[in-house]
């Protein structure tokens, strides 16, 4: 399923999609605002203990 990306002013949709990390500048066509979308992925680390296995 992909994600929506609206206006934050006026809520008019950009674009749907699927993005991993990105910074996008989109001007609306619409209120003539411009909106800043940031875009990014968290890396999730796992630590291995003594034993070789991950844990907490």
């Amino acid at each position: 399923m992909l994600k929506e990306y609206r206006c934050e002013y006026c809520n008019k949709l950009f674009f749907k999609g699927n993005i991993k990390e990105a910074t996008i500048e989109v001007k609306c066509r619409y209120c003539k605002n411009m909106n800043l979308i940031k875009i990014a992925t968290l890396l999730h680390r796992t630590s291995l203990n003594q034993s070789g296995r991950g844990g907490i």
